[in-house]
């Protein structure tokens, strides 16, 4: 039990931190957030990761037809989305990006990057879990590059409301007295 908290502490506080601090922090949508948490800690729910949890019997890109679909194969290395990457700003950072793992790889880009391009490099790779879902339910999108569009577009106006809607009121203080008064009666 003690080794299993110390695994979590390392992996939430250790190395990790500055990217789990980014994530949570970022100014996108909350399911932007938890698609994030759900890509770093090896929990979406791709092929590969179907066959050894014994969901699935084959763990093959339904993108590509690659033999195991992984987490970083699914969000950056599959060449139905590579087409999206390279029309980003992103191609040459994530060519350099170490890919061992899903988490690793958003880890490092987190010190590479400011905010506003973690969120908008963050949003593509929401954009290719999405697009990899309309595959795999039989509802293909007609264009790629217009669902980069709409959620980029998504998260452009949560971020809108939310500066709307969450705005911090100032918080007024009133003076207090150094010695007690009983109420006026």
């Amino acid at each position: 039990m003690v080794g299993h908290l110390n695994r979590g502490r390392q992996f939430y506080f250790g190395d990790n931190a500055t990217m789990w601090m980014t994530i949570w922090n970022l100014d996108g949508h909350p399911k932007l957030h938890h698609f994030l948490w759900k890509a770093c800690t090896g929990s979406l729910a791709v092929k590969g990761r179907l066959v050894e949890r014994h969901v699935a019997s084959e763990g093959m890109c339904e993108l590509c037809g690659a033999e195991s679909e992984s987490i970083i194969h699914t969000l950056v290395e599959c060449p139905e989305i590579a087409s999206v990457w390279e029309k980003s700003l992103f191609s040459s950072l994530l060519n350099e990006a170490p890919r061992s793992s899903f988490g690793e790889c958003f880890a490092w880009l987190c010190l590479k990057m400011d905010r506003e391009k973690i969120l908008n490099c963050a949003t593509i790779m929401w954009v290719a879990w999405a697009f990899r879902n309309s595959v795999g339910f039989n509802e293909p999108w007609c264009e790629l590059q217009q669902g980069v569009e709409g959620y980029s577009r998504l998260v452009r106006e949560y971020r809108m409301y939310a500066a709307t809607v969450f705005r911090r009121q100032p918080v007024q203080t009133v003076p207090s007295s150094r010695e007690w008064r009983p109420p006026a009666a």
